[in-house]
C-alpha cells in the first residue's frame, strides 16, 4: 500500500508528464498553423505573379506590330483571276486520306477536285435572291393603290354582268412558258444561259419507254439464265411477246 508522499509524488508526475504533453501539442500546432499559413502565401503570390504575367502579355499584344506576312496569311484574301477568296482550306495530296474503289478489289486515293470556273469572282446577291420589282416610298404605295382599285373595278363589272345576265369579256390568260419567262427576269438578273454550238442532240432509238423496258427485262433474263445454267429456247427471249 501507497504512502501519502508516494501518492503526492505520483501525483506531481503525472501533473509534469500532462503538463510536457500539452506543451508539445501546442507546439505541433502553432508548427502546422504556420506551415499552412506559408503554403497559402506562396499559392497566393504564385496567383499574383500569373495575373500580373497575362495582363504584361495583353499589354504587349496590344501594342505590338504584327508582321505584315503573317497578318496576311491569317486574315481573309481577296482572290484574283484563278485564286480563291478566302483562307486556302484544300487539302493536298499527301493530305487526303479518302479513298475510292478502281476496280480488282483495290482502292487509290482521290484525285483533288477541280477548280470552280468562276474561281476568284465574288458572286452577286441579284444571282441568288429576288430583286425589288417596284420603287420604294410614296410611289410603290401609289402602284399598290391603283392595283387594288382596277381589282376592285373588275370585280364590280362581273358583279353587274351577273345581275344583268350578261357574259363579259376576259383577258386571254398567258401561256405556261411566258409566266416562267417573266419570273425569270424578276427573281434574277442573270443573263440567259444559250445551248453551246458543239452540243449535238443525242439520236433517238426508236422504241417507246414500254419497248425499252421490255427489252432490258428480256436481257436480264438471258443474263439470270445463263449464271444459273438454264438453257432454253430464244423465243423464251423475245421482247414482242
Amino acid at each position: 500500500m501507497k504512502t501519502f508522499q508516494q501518492f503526492n509524488e505520483d501525483i506531481a508526475q503525472r501533473r509534469a508528464e500532462l503538463k510536457q504533453r500539452s506543451a508539445d501539442n501546442m507546439k505541433s500546432f502553432y508548427s502546422k498553423a504556420a506551415a499552412h499559413k506559408k503554403s497559402a502565401d506562396e499559392v497566393r503570390q504564385r496567383k499574383q505573379e500569373r495575373e500580373e504575367l497575362k495582363r504584361e502579355i495583353k499589354r504587349e499584344l496590344s501594342s505590338e506590330a504584327y508582321d505584315p506576312e503573317v497578318q496576311g496569311r491569317s486574315q481573309i484574301k481577296r482572290g484574283g483571276a484563278g485564286e480563291k477568296i478566302g483562307a486556302e482550306r484544300k487539302k493536298t495530296p499527301a493530305e487526303m486520306r479518302r479513298k475510292k474503289a478502281i476496280g480488282g478489289g483495290k482502292f487509290a486515293t482521290v484525285e483533288p477536285y477541280k477548280q470552280r470556273k468562276d474561281v476568284g469572282q465574288q458572286r452577286q446577291a441579284s444571282t441568288r435572291t429576288q430583286q425589288p420589282t417596284q420603287e420604294r416610298g410614296s410611289a410603290a404605295a401609289a402602284q399598290k393603290a391603283a392595283a387594288l382599285e382596277a381589282r376592285k373595278k373588275a370585280a364590280r363589272e362581273r358583279a353587274a354582268a351577273k345581275k344583268g345576265g350578261t357574259t363579259t369579256t376576259t383577258a386571254a390568260k398567258p401561256k405556261a412558258k411566258e409566266v416562267e419567262k417573266q419570273a425569270s427576269k424578276l427573281l434574277s438578273k442573270k443573263k440567259e444561259t444559250t445551248v453551246s454550238p458543239k452540243y449535238t442532240p443525242q439520236k433517238h432509238s426508236g422504241y417507246s419507254r414500254a419497248e425499252k423496258q421490255r427489252l432490258k427485262r428480256s436481257g436480264d433474263r438471258l443474263i439470270r439464265d445463263i449464271r444459273q445454267g438454264k438453257e432454253k429456247p430464244a423465243s423464251h427471249y423475245d421482247p414482242n411477246k
